[in-house]
């Protein structure tokens, strides 16, 4: 009976020395620590029992914390498929800049984050890359992910780990495109369909291109409107190299309107079938277009198919030099 009631009391009394309430933390301090890293409340508590009110070595710790399971994860989902993602494209007077990073789901490519990681990838690059020889070149993923961030002290990889441990889905640098140019040649680009990005200079899409032309004394502002509709068409069109104005103008290339009115006024009443004539050979001249060409300047323009891109160059005084096109998880040849 005796040891009945010393065991009742000893199995009562245990629970209640073993419930020692846990260390009080500052609720500003939780809230300073939770602000300045993105971290869960739960990590940002256990930081600062850790470490007590010391709020930069918490923060230290977390990032620190973050970046070991990021990798850890990164390295558990690299091999899963990654084909979906966004482009970022940026244009600076004398740098052009597009990029592609990847993502497994298009939700995650709506993802705030996901997005704001990308623009951080377009500014590395501009950062990296402003300086240097007028040229048209790629990098590559390893070339990618060894880059600083400007914002940052980190490469673009480790950033990348980063946030594969935050999203939870293998995240891919896949590759970015470079236009370097010097005056009189000049650089827009073009993306397709437009997200709302966190910076306003960095453009965001599924489809992308650069294009670096010059012109024939076209004010800036016509010229330039003009290059971003020719931008547009790269987009929707595909073409895979510009081709020759020259081979263009001696291929018989079809009229521009106002010279085939003007064609037409010279031919009065005395031809009465000139007029149907004209329309039929205009026709010919348009039907004649294959729908599978690949070079620039011979394409049926997007924005007006009874003409071809040369015309639109031609008639305006605009010249393309170089052109740069991106399609979200595209085949590479």
């Amino acid at each position: 009976m005796l040891w009945k009631t010393v065991s009742r009391c000893v199995h009562i009394s245990i629970p209640h020395l073993a419930k020692a309430s846990p260390a009080k933390v500052d609720a500003s301090l939780l809230s300073r620590l939770r602000k300045n890293t993105g971290y869960s409340f739960a990590n940002c508590r256990k930081a600062l029992d850790v470490f007590g009110d010391d709020l930069e070595r918490a923060e230290l710790w977390l990032k620190e914390q973050a970046k070991k399971e990021g990798w850890a994860k990164a390295t558990k989902l690299q091999n899963r498929v990654a084909l979906q993602g966004l482009l970022g494209l940026a244009v600076r007077p004398n740098l052009g800049v597009i990029v592609e990073v990847n993502c497994e789901t298009d939700f995650v490519a709506r993802n705030a984050r996901f997005r704001n990681l990308v623009a951080e990838v377009v500014s590395t690059c501009v950062e990296n890359c402003s300086f240097g020889a007028i040229d048209r070149h790629h990098l590559s993923a390893s070339e990618l992910s060894a880059m600083h961030s400007p914002h940052s002290d980190k490469s673009l990889a480790n950033l990348v780990a980063s946030e594969v441990g935050q999203i939870g889905e293998n995240i891919v640098l896949r590759r970015a495109g470079i236009l370097r140019v010097a005056p009189p040649v000049r650089l827009c680009g073009y993306v397709h369909p437009a997200e709302a990005p966190s910076d306003s200079n960095i453009l965001l899409g599924k489809f992308g291109a650069l294009l670096a032309y010059s012109t024939n004394g076209n004010s800036s502002e016509e010229s330039h409107a003009l290059a971003r509709q020719v931008c547009q068409h790269i987009v929707g069109m595909n073409p895979t190299q510009i081709g020759s104005l020259e081979e263009f103008r001696e291929s018989g290339a079809p009229q521009k309107q106002d010279e085939v009115k003007e064609s037409e006024e010279t031919h009065k009443d005395g031809e009465s079938g000139g007029k149907e004539e004209s329309e039929h050979d205009e026709e010919l001249q348009t039907s004649s277009i294959d729908d599978s060409e690949e070079r620039l300047v011979f394409q049926k323009y997007l924005l007006d198919d009874t003409i071809q891109v040369g015309n639109v160059l031609l008639d305006n005084g605009l010249d393309v030099v170089n052109f740069m096109r991106f399609e979200c998880g595209e085949v590479q040849s």
